[in-house]
C-alpha cells in the first residue's frame, strides 16, 4: 500500500503546527474524514467532491450514503475495500488506488 504524506490538520480541522512549521504525515484517515464532512461545492478546485454526512443523519435508508461514500472515494483516488454502516457507526477500509 502506497503511503502518501501531506500537511496534517489538528482536531479542529485547522493546520497542525509542529516545531514552528506545518506538520506533515500519512493522511489517509484525514482524507476520509474530510470527504465525509465536506459537502459538494466546499472545494473550489473540485466542486463535485464531498459526501455531506450531516445530511444523512436522520435518513433510514443507508443505500444512498453507501453509494455516495464509494463514489466520492473513487473520485478522490481511493479504493474502498470494505464499507460498513451499522448502528450509527461507519467503518471504511480504503487504500489509495494506483
Amino acid at each position: 500500500m502506497k503511503k502518501e504524506h501531506d500537511i496534517l490538520l489538528n482536531g479542529d480541522y485547522d493546520l497542525a503546527i509542529s516545531g514552528g512549521d506545518f506538520a506533515v504525515g500519512e493522511n489517509l484517515n484525514q482524507q476520509l474524514a474530510c470527504l465525509l464532512i465536506a459537502t459538494p461545492g466546499d472545494y473550489r478546485q473540485s466542486p463535485i467532491i464531498g459526501i455531506g454526512i450531516q445530511s444523512y443523519l436522520l435518513d433510514e435508508d443507508k443505500d444512498e450514503l453507501n453509494r455516495s461514500i464509494r463514489l466520492n472515494c473513487k473520485r478522490d483516488g481511493l479504493q474502498v475495500k470494505k464499507l460498513e454502516i451499522k448502528n450509527g457507526q461507519i467503518t471504511i477500509d480504503a487504500t489509495r488506488a494506483n
